[in-house]
């Protein structure tokens, strides 16, 4: 089953001109806007300045606290503006992330409340047509494999599913073959990243030291439908990383 390439704007911040015509140049189809503020688009709306690209919006991600008393009302309220804005413009996906890691550390009280949150809001892209897909994140209640398992144990697996962010993972001490194995059936999106050991970092695909190759073919394998999104961030020429992406990730699934 051919897999659909998005590019993350991140590298481009809020230039979004910049990073529609980047996606376009490199030949991507999708893109992928990160906590993507309201009306800071070009053109009436976000669907219509896409279209003058040629592309269509395949997910948004929501970065929020979530589980502090005072902010999780407050991040609740922005990811349902998001939500609309992510149908409006024809997304499909709203990839989640966050969970305030407490100074002293978390709490299974913590954990549960994060879990509910992640319920409710799955329950409203549901009935919105639109999955939700939770993403693991350094620094955040949820990032090394333990807290992963207990995040996908206590939350319903139709409702909320799970976006594996391969370097991510990596830098986690998780195997993304591994997850990918565990959770095939609940993965809904995919940040393709590659690792550079020497700095300890993510890389653009291709330029790291995992087995992305064999990684994107297993996807098929599983029959994934979802998306991969390409992340060129954290480096000086966004434009250039990202046509390099999807020229290997075209490669990796023709071999």
């Amino acid at each position: 089953m051919p897999l659909t390439l998005a590019l993350h704007t991140s590298a481009w911040r809020e230039d979004w001109d910049a990073a529609f015509a980047a996606a376009r140049d490199a030949g991507y189809s999708h893109i992928e806007a990160f906590c993507l503020p309201h009306g800071a688009v070009p053109g009436p709306d976000l669907r219509t300045a896409l279209e003058e690209y040629g592309l269509a919006l395949a997910a948004m991600e929501f970065g929020g606290d979530w589980v502090t008393p005072e902010r999780a009302g407050v991040e609740l309220d922005g990811a349902r503006r998001m939500l609309k804005r992510l149908r409006d413009a024809g997304g499909t996906t709203l990839v989640a992330s966050g969970g305030r890691l407490p100074p002293g550390g978390a709490t299974p009280v913590d954990y549960a409340i994060l879990a509910a949150a992640m319920e409710t809001l799955g329950a409203e892209c549901r009935a919105q047509g639109v999955a939700l897909a939770f993403h693991p994140r350094q620094g955040t209640l949820v990032g090394f494999r333990d807290q992963i398992h207990l995040m996908m144990r206590s939350t319903d697996a139709v409702s909320v599913g799970l976006c594996l962010d391969t370097g991510e993972a990596a830098l986690c001490g998780c195997d993304p073959w591994e997850l990918l194995e565990t959770y095939g059936a609940r993965i809904r999106h995919v940040h393709l990243r590659d690792v550079d050991w020497f700095t300890h970092d993510v890389a653009p695909p291709g330029e790291g030291e995992l087995d992305l190759d064999a990684l994107l073919r297993r996807l098929q394998h599983h029959d994934y439908n979802g998306v991969v999104t390409v992340e060129p961030e954290r480096i000086a020429q966004p434009e250039a990383a990202a046509r390099a992406a999807r020229e290997f990730v075209q490669a990796a699934l023709e071999a």
